[in-house]
C-alpha cells in the first residue's frame, strides 16, 4: 500500500489527464516521494536488543526508542512496520521470528510464539521511530503528494543546464557545477519542507495504562 495513489496526485495537484501523467510514471514518483519521507521524518535503528524475559512463556518485548513509526508507508502502525526480529543462539545463529502485534506509542512488540530460554539468548530487532513526536497521517499524506509532484515536474519538465536565463531571471551557477534554481517547483520543495516541520512539531502524549487493562485490551501476551 501507498499513502497515495496516482489518482490523487493527478486529479488533486497536477490537473492532468492520464495520458500526460499515467499511473505507472507517478507510481514511481510515489515510491520515491514514500522513501524519501520516511527518512525525513522518523530514524532507524538496527539490531537494539529488547527488553523482556526470554522464560519460554513472554511474548511482550519493548524497544528503547518509539513510538514505534510506519516504515511501509500505509498509514498504519502494526506488525508489518517491524523489519526483523531476530532470536539469537550462543553459537551466534539466529532465528527470524515472527511478530503478531505492536503497541507503537509505547513501544512494544508482541511476538506470535513466547521464545525458549534454551534456544536463545538475547532477542534483536530493527525498527524505525519517530523522534519525540506522533505523526499526523493527515499531513504525512499530504507531503507525500506534494512531494511527488515535486519530483515529477522535477524529473519530466524541468531538465536544467548549468546555465539557465528565465525572463531576466539569472541562475547562479556554483563552483560545484549546480546551478540555483528558479523555478516554480522550488514552491513545492519549500511546501514540502514547510509540512515536514509541522509534522514534526507535534508531541508525544502517551497515557500509561495499567497492567490489567493492557491484558483485557489484548495488549499484553504474557502468560
Amino acid at each position: 500500500m501507498s499513502y497515495v495513489t496516482p489518482a490523487e496526485v493527478r486529479d488533486e495537484l497536477l490537473s492532468y489527464d492520464v495520458e500526460d501523467a499515467p499511473d505507472s510514471l507517478l507510481s514511481k514518483y510515489i515510491s520515491e516521494a514514500e522513501r524519501v519521507l520516511i527518512t525525513d521524518i522518523s530514524a532507524s535503528v538496527l539490531e537494539e536488543e529488547l527488553t523482556g524475559s526470554i522464560d519460554g512463556k513472554n511474548t511482550e518485548f519493548k524497544v528503547k526508542h518509539y513510538p514505534i513509526a510506519d516504515s511501509d508507508a500505509d498509514g498504519t502502525i502494526d506488525a508489518s512496520d517491524i523489519e526483523s526480529v531476530k532470536g539469537w543462539k550462543s553459537d551466534t545463529t539466529y532465528d527470524t521470528l515472527s511478530v503478531s502485534k505492536v503497541i507503537p506509542e509505547k513501544g512494544i512488540i508482541i511476538l506470535s510464539t513466547p521464545p525458549s530460554p534454551t534456544t536463545y539468548k538475547k532477542i534483536t530487532c530493527n525498527y524505525r521511530y519517530y523522534p519525540g513526536f506522533l505523526p499526523d497521517f493527515t499531513l504525512v499524506k499530504l507531503a507525500c503528494k506534494i512531494y511527488s509532484v515535486f519530483l515529477f515536474t522535477l524529473k519530466e519538465f524541468a531538465l536544467m543546464p548549468l546555465r539557465f536565463q528565465v525572463g531576466g531571471r539569472y541562475g547562479i551557477l556554483f563552483a560545484s557545477g549546480f546551478t540555483q534554481p528558479v523555478y516554480p517547483y522550488d514552491k513545492l520543495l519549500d511546501r514540502y519542507n514547510q509540512i515536514i516541520q509541522k509534522i514534526r512539531k507535534k508531541p508525544i502524549q502517551v497515557q500509561e495504562l495499567p497492567d490489567t487493562e493492557l491484558k483485557e485490551n489484548g495488549e499484553s501476551s504474557n502468560g
